[in-house]
C-alpha cells in the first residue's frame, strides 16, 4: 500500500501501537522494494486472447513452451477446395462459395427422396489409421440451414465395421453460424476410414421424410491422439476442443510463434483498420489527426468502425471526445451476439459474452442524417471505467522457426531462455520435398519406383511423417511394397512413387535431373505420342504438368508439353496448384539452435490484455506496383499478381523500407482486389523506387501454414529493485551482443566460394560464386568446353542465390582456350527461373563476372 509519512509530530505527542505499526510496514515495503530481490511472479499465457493483471509497468519474459504437429489424416480433403469422389444416400451434395469457414467454399449436403431414411453423403476415399489399435478425434465446422447435422466415421473396407453413433457424435444445430463438431473412437484391428456427412431432422432423429433438410460442412480432420488425450475430452468445452485440435491441411508443425501485447487504448489510430460502414448510402471517411477522423454522411445509422479482438466474459469501457459511440460483439465467425443498447455521447461499460471474440467499435452519427460528424481521441480500456485517451502502444515478441513434435507431442521440439538469450532444443526436422535436393533412383519396380533422398542425423523408420503434392499422408512401411509408402532408416530417407504420378514406365530409369523434375511438379510423358496421360518407356521424353485435379489421368489432366527437360517449378494449372512433398522426420540426437526472438513485450500497470498465437510472416519481401489512374504504388493487389505476399493477409503489422518501419503505408480492407483482409497503397511522394520493402504481417488461412501453439511459460517481476536488476542485466548483455557484432564484422572474411554444377558438356576452368553479408552474389568464373547453342543451359542457382527479377549481361567469350584477340567474340547470357541461359558464346572459354542482389 502507498506508505503516508507523518511529518508534523509535537515534542509531547503520544506514540501509539497504529503510529508504530505504521512505521515498520513503510520500512518493510521500502526494504521489499529497494533491497529485497524475490522471485519472479509466474504468468503462463495459453492460445489466443485473455485477460491478465499486472501491478506494475514490466517487462514480461517467455520462458520456454513445446513445439507441436498436427497430422490430418484427411490430408487436404476436408477442405473441400479440390475435386473429391462422393456417393449420397438421400442426399445431393455440392460446394458452396458463399458459405465456408475455410478457405474458399464448403461443401452443402440436401436432403433428397421421399421415403423415412437417412440422408447422408460419404467421401469415399479411404483414410488410413497409423495405429490399427489407436485413439483417434475427428472434428468438422457444420451449419445447419434446417435440421440438425454431425459427422460420423466408419471402417473404410466394409462401411459396417465401427458406428460411432449419434449418441457418441456432438451435433450443430445453430444455423446462424459453423459450429464446431466432434466425435473420438477407439479402434481395434481398423486400417482405415471413410468420413459420412450426416443430416438429422430437427428432433435429431436420423430416419425421417426429407423437409428441407440441409447443412454446410467444411473442415473436417482427423487426428491420432493418446489414450491420456482420448480420455481428457470428457472434460473439455467445444471451444477448447477447438483451440486445440483446429482445422489444418494435411501436416502442420507450430509456425512463428508470437505474443502480442495491446496497449491501455485498444484503439489504432485511424489510418490503421478503421472502415466506413452504412445501411445504405455512400459515406465517406476524412482523416485529419491521427486520432482524429470525420465522418462525411449522406443519411443515418453511418459509422466509422473497426474489429478489435477481445476476450470473453470481460470489463471494458469505450469513449471519444467527441461523437456518439456504439460497441457490437461477434463470435469467432463474425455473426452478432450483443448491441449493448445502440449509440450514446457517454462512455458505455459493458460485459462481454461467454462466445465473444471480436468487438465491433462504431462512431456513428445514429440519427442525425446527412452532414459531416467529427470524432476525435476514442478510447477502448479494460474495465468498467473510462479511463483518460492515452495512443495505442502495442507490442509483440515473436519466435520465427517451425516447432515440431512427433503425432502424440510425447517428444517434441522446445524452446528455453538461458540468461538473455533464447534456444531451440531441435528434435526434429521439417523440410519441403522438391527439385533443388539431391535425388537418387532405386531399381525399377512394376507400376512404381522407389527414389532415396539422404538425412542426416535422422532416426530410424518409426518417426517419419511425409505428405504427397495432393495432401495425402503417406504411410510408413516398405517402399518395396507398392507405390506411395516412406520411411526413413540407414539415415536416408526412402519414397515410392507410382509410375501414373510420374509418368516412368515400368523398365525406365529416371536419372538425377528427371526425379528432380518430379518434384518440381512435372510428369513425364512420351512426346511423341502428344498425351500427356502417356508412360514414357521409349521414345522421344516430354514433361507437362498437372492442370486439373478432376481429370488427372485422363490427357486433358495435364498441359504444357516439352521435350526439354525442365529444372525449375512447373506453373500452376488452370485448376491444379502443385504443393511440393513436406516431411518431417525425428533426430536421432537432438541439436541445440540459438533463436533470435523479435520485439519485446512490456506489461503495463493494471489490466493487459494479450493474444498468444502463430502464423506470423516476418520480413516477406514486398513489391509494390504503380497504377496509374490513382497514381499510388499498390501491394497485394490482385489485380497486379507481382504485388501479391506469399499468403492472404489477415492483419498487416509493419511496412519496412530499407529496414527501418514506413508509416506512410494506406490499408485499404474496401478494396474489392484485396487479397485476404486487406490491400495496401503508397502514395507516389512516399515511394522510393530505390528502396527494398518488406512486410511483417498475420497470415489470415492459418490452417494452411501452422498449428495451434497449446501454452507459453513465462514471468513478469513485481518488485522495483528486480526490475532494476533485470534492465541492468540486460544493457550488458545488449553492449555484449553488440561488441561481438561489431568484432565479427572486423574480422568477416570472405564468403566461402560455391563451386557449381554444369549442365550440357560444360567445364569450370576457375571460380565460382559466393553471396556476401548484404544479400549480393558475386559470380567469377571460367568455364570451357559446353554446347554454345542459343538457349543452353549452363548451370541452376540454388534456392536464395538466383536473382529476383530476370537478368540479362554481357560476358566475355572466346572461339580457343587461349585467348588472343583474334578468338575473342561477342557473349551473352540470361538468367531466369534460376537458370543461365547461354544467348551468345563460344565453346572455347566464356568468362562469367557480374552480380545481382538474390531473391529472398
Amino acid at each position: 500500500m502507498p506508505y503516508n509519512a507523518k511529518t508534523d509530530w509535537k515534542f509531547d505527542e503520544i506514540v501509539t501501537e497504529h503510529d508504530m505499526n505504521r512505521l515498520e510496514q513503510g520500512i518493510k515495503d521500502a526494504h521489499t522494494e529497494g533491497i529485497d530481490s524475490p522471485e519472479p511472479t509466474t504468468l503462463n499465457l495459453k492460445y489466443g486472447t485473455q485477460v491478465v493483471q499486472s501491478d506494475r509497468i514490466a517487462p514480461y519474459n517467455v520462458m520456454g513452451f513445446n513445439g507441436r504437429t498436427l497430422v490430418n489424416l484427411m490430408g487436404r480433403d476436408g477442405n473441400f477446395e479440390t475435386y473429391l469422389t462422393l456417393v449420397g444416400s438421400g442426399a445431393a451434395a455440392a460446394y458452396d462459395t458463399s458459405n465456408k469457414n475455410h478457405g474458399n467454399q464448403s461443401m452443402k449436403i440436401v436432403a433428397t427422396g421421399t421415403g423415412v431414411i437417412e440422408h447422408y453423403v460419404d467421401i469415399t476415399k479411404q483414410y488410413n489409421l497409423p495405429n490399427v489399435n489407436g485413439y483417434y478425434i475427428a472434428c468438422a465446422s457444420i451449419k445447419p440451414v434446417a435440421g440438425k447435422a454431425c459427422i460420423r466415421f466408419y471402417d473404410g473396407s466394409s462401411q459396417i465395421g465401427f458406428d460411432t453413433g449419434i449418441a457418441a457424435t456432438s451435433i450443430a444445430s445453430d444455423p446462424n453460424k459453423f459450429t464446431t463438431t466432434w466425435v473420438r473412437f477407439g479402434v481395434s484391428n481398423v486400417s482405415s476410414v471413410i468420413a459420412r456427412m450426416h443430416l438429422l431432422k430437427s428432433d435429431g432423429s436420423n430416419f425421417f421424410v426429407q423437409s428441407g433438410e440441409s447443412a454446410y460442412f467444411d473442415g473436417i480432420s482427423i487426428y491420432e491422439i493418446s489414450a491420456a488425450d482420448y480420455t481428457a475430452i470428457d472434460s473439455m468445452t467445444v471451444e477448447q476442443i477447438a483451440a486445440k485440435y483446429p482445422y489444418v491441411d494435411d501436416m502442420k508443425p507450430i509456425v512463428n510463434p508470437y505474443v502480442m501485447k495491446y496497449g491501455e487504448n485498444l484503439l489504432p489510430p485511424f489510418a490503421e483498420g478503421w472502415f466506413v460502414t452504412a445501411g445504405s448510402g455512400n459515406p465517406r471517411m476524412t482523416i485529419n489527426l491521427l486520432y482524429s477522423a470525420s465522418l462525411v454522411a449522406d443519411g443515418n445509422s453511418q459509422a466509422i468502425a473497426i474489429d478489435i479482438p477481445i476476450a470473453p466474459n470481460q470489463d471494458y469501457t469505450l469513449s471519444v471526445a467527441t461523437g456518439r459511440i456504439g460497441v457490437n460483439t461477434l463470435d469467432k465467425n463474425g455473426e452478432l451476439i450483443n448491441a449493448f443498447g445502440g449509440y450514446s455521447s457517454a462512455p458505455k461499460s459493458f460485459k462481454t459474452d461467454a462466445n465473444a471474440a471480436i468487438l465491433r467499435v462504431l462512431l456513428s452519427n445514429d440519427t442525425s442524417g446527412a452532414g459531416t460528424y467529427t470524432f476525435t481521441n476514442p478510447m477502448l480500456n479494460l474495465g468498467n471505467t473510462a479511463k483518460l485517451f492515452k495512443p495505442s502502444e502495442d507490442n509483440y515478441l515473436l519466435f520465427p522457426n517451425q516447432w515440431c513434435s512427433n503425432i502424440d507431442s510425447s517428444v517434441a521440439d522446445q524452446l528455453y531462455r538461458s540468461g538473455a538469450d533464447y534456444y531451440k532444443l531441435a528434435k526434429h526436422k521439417y523440410l519441403t520435398l522438391d527439385g533443388s535436393q539431391n535425388w537418387s533412383t532405386s531399381t525399377s519396380k512394376t507400376g512404381y519406383k522407389y527414389v532415396v533422398l539422404g538425412m542426416p542425423n535422422s532416426s530410424d523408420y518409426t518417426n517419419s511423417i511425409a505428405v504427397k503434392f495432393d495432401g495425402k499422408i503417406i504411410p510408413l512401411g516398405d517402399p518395396n511394397t507398392g507405390a506411395d509408402v516412406q520411411n526413413t532408416s540407414f539415415g536416408k530417407f526412402f519414397i515410392s512413387i507410382s509410375n501414373l504420378d510420374s509418368g516412368w514406365g515400368d523398365g525406365y530409369e529416371p536419372s538425377q535431373a528427371e526425379v528432380q523434375a518430379y518434384f518440381y511438379g512435372w510428369r513425364m510423358f512420351n512426346y511423341d505420342s502428344s498425351n500427356g496421360s502417356s508412360l514414357y518407356t521409349t521414345g522421344t521424353k516430354g514433361w507437362c504438368y498437372r492442370e486439373d485435379s478432376t481429370q488427372l489421368g485422363n490427357a486433358a489432366g495435364y498441359i504444357g508439353g516439352q521435350n526439354t527437360l525442365p529444372y525449375s517449378q512447373a506453373p500452376n494449372g488452370n485448376n491444379f496448384k502443385w504443393t511440393p512433398y513436406k516431411l518431417q522426420y525425428q533426430l536421432a540426437q537432438p541439436v541445440l539452435e540459438k533463436i533470435i526472438p523479435e520485439g519485446d513485450i512490456t506489461l503495463h500497470e493494471g489490466l493487459n490484455q494479450i493474444e498468444v498465437g502463430d502464423g506470423m510472416i516476418v520480413r516477406e519481401k514486398a513489391t509494390p506496383s504503380f497504377y496509374s489512374n490513382t497514381g499510388e504504388w499498390l501491394l497485394n493487389n490482385l489485380a497486379f499478381p507481382s504485388s501479391l505476399f506469399k499468403n492472404r493477409v489477415g492483419k498487416l503489422f509493419e511496412l519496412y523500407r530499407d529496414d527501418v518501419i514506413d508509416k506512410s503505408l494506406k490499408k485499404l480492407d474496401w478494396d474489392i482486389n484485396r487479397y485476404g483482409n486487406f490491400s495496401f497503397a503508397i502514395d507516389r511522394p512516399n515511394y522510393d523506387p530505390s528502396a527494398s520493402y518488406t512486410v511483417t504481417y498475420l497470415a489470415l488461412d492459418r490452417y494452411s501454414l501452422t498449428c495451434n501453439i497449446q501454452a507459453m511459460q513465462g514471468r513478469y517481476v513485481t518488485n522495483l529493485k528486480t526490475n532494476v536488476d533485470m534492465l541492468t542485466r540486460n544493457q550488458a548483455n545488449i553492449i555484449k551482443r553488440v561488441s561481438e557484432l561489431e568484432n565479427t564484422k572486423a574480422k568477416k572474411i570472405q564468403p566461402q566460394l560455391i563451386v557449381p554444377t554444369l549442365l550440357n558438356g560444360w567445364s569450370l576452368h576457375r571460380g565460382g560464386y559466393y553471396k556476401d553479408d548484404f544479400g549480393i552474389v558475386h559470380v567469377d568464373m571460367g568455364i570451357t568446353g559446353g554446347v554454345a547453342a542459343e538457349g543452353t543451359i549452363i548451370m541452376q542457382f540454388p534456392k536464395g542465390y538466383a536473382p529476383a527479377d530476370d537478368i540479362l549481361t554481357d560476358i566475355f567469350a572466346s572461339t580457343q582456350g587461349n585467348v588472343i584477340a583474334s578468338t575473342i567474340v561477342d557473349g551473352k547470357i540470361a538468367i531466369t527461373s534460376r537458370k543461365i541461359y547461354l544467348y551468345k558464346g563460344a565453346n572455347g572459354y566464356m568468362h562469367l563476372l557480374f552480380s545481382f542482389r538474390a531473391e529472398q
